[in-house]
């Protein structure tokens, strides 16, 4: 799902003006249409929108991960394929509601007979402003990079245990591939979107000016980070490198075997005596001491 984000993302951004197309060179069409276009295309709704949807659903996936190394019964309850879909449907709509400022950050204009589409200020009270800019990148960026980066770190102090480490070879490799594949995208991600969500903040506060080289060099980092995620996923993920063989190369008729990445009924078992025999081990390794 991340993966299909990301790349209608790359889509709109390429149909998106100031970012392949200059803001100056786009074509604004008149009347109604100016209006969608100024509220839906030209205020970049789209992309920071997919965007934010592409964080909420990094931070659902390392909750997801999480639950099945730690929580393996409740996993299999909590995470059914309509539970998730429902998760990444409910946090979508969510992100959706919570943009809404770039639905009506822009309105249409005439310059000397030309149809515009100009910046318009939502908030006038500065002190407010600063506020909102504040919760609302708090609300829809860093709670969820400090979730995902919080949840991927105990990950891995729990996976250095012994038991977790008795029982690594268990496990299938696409299940620990699967989780270096989600570390790096939510560490590649708080890398590349950080300076921007700061610069945007500092803005409200007059530390920074929009328009500026530094600002362009902020929102080329972050759009980089909806270029690198699909080579992520075929570097670490030997399935993602099968699909995208067949995409690439167009071969039609390559296979791509289903990889098991949830743990299973006999993971799960085969957890539960290795933990057996530890607690067994730990009473005589005491009366040795």
């Amino acid at each position: 799902m991340h993966f299909f984000v990301v790349i209608f993302a790359g889509v709109i951004l390429a149909i998106t003006p100031a970012f392949v197309i200059g803001d100056g060179n786009f074509p604004v069409p008149e009347n109604l249409a100016g209006d969608v276009f100024c509220h839906i295309i030209s205020s970049q709704y789209f992309v920071f929108t997919f965007s934010k949807i592409s964080v909420a659903i990094v931070m659902l996936l390392a909750i997801d991960r999480w639950y099945a190394i730690t929580r393996p019964v409740k996993y299999k309850v909590g995470f059914k394929r309509w539970k998730v879909i429902m998760y990444i449907t409910s946090v979508s709509i969510v992100c959706c509601v919570l943009n809404w400022q770039a639905l009506i950050g822009k309105k249409l204009t005439l310059k000397e007979g030309q149809p515009l589409c100009i910046r318009v200020t939502l908030i006038e009270n500065q002190f407010l402003s600063q506020i909102y800019t504040v919760a609302h990148v708090a609300l829809t960026f860093l709670i969820p990079v400090v979730v995902s980066m919080i949840t991927f770190l105990h990950l891995y102090r729990v996976m250095r245990r012994p038991r977790y480490r008795h029982a690594k070879s268990s496990r299938p490799k696409s299940f620990n591939s699967l989780l270096l594949m989600c570390a790096i995208t939510a560490l590649l991600l708080a890398i590349c979107w950080m300076p921007n969500q700061l610069f945007y903040v500092l803005s409200k506060f007059c530390i920074t000016q929009f328009d500026t080289p530094l600002h362009h060099a902020t929102v080329v980092l972050a759009m980089l980070n909806s270029c690198v995620n699909p080579w992520i996923y075929g570097a670490t993920n030997r399935n993602y490198r099968k699909r995208f063989t067949r995409i690439l190369c167009f071969l039609k008729n390559a296979e791509v075997a289903p990889e098991q990445t949830n743990i299973t009924a006999k993971e799960g078992a085969i957890r539960r005596r290795n933990d057996k025999k530890l607690s067994n081990l730990e009473p005589l390794q005491k009366h040795q001491e």
